[in-house]
């Protein structure tokens, strides 16, 4: 999966979980709990985005990053390999 697609899979999934978050909010340098996102909210939004890309990796992986941008990076390297 191309780099752009799995941003746009990780910011659609956001919005999808947490539609009270304005778009303009989304940006790659935050944290979801800034967002408004419980530990219930990042767990959905993880395993919707797993599912979506079709991906095999342990929820505890996603714990470490600190914004949006890292879990991407993160995705990206996973999605190569």
């Amino acid at each position: 999966m191309h780099n752009t697609d799995i941003a746009g899979v990780v910011m659609g999934t956001i919005q999808l979980i947490l539609p009270h978050v304005p778009e303009s909010e989304i940006l790659g340098s935050v944290h979801l709990s800034d967002l408004g996102a419980d530990s219930v909210d990042r767990v959905e939004i993880m395993s919707t985005i797993l599912q979506q890309l079709g991906a095999d990796i342990p929820l505890f992986e996603f714990s470490k990053f600190k914004n949006i941008n890292q879990m991407v990076g993160f995705l990206e390297k996973e999605m190569k390999g």
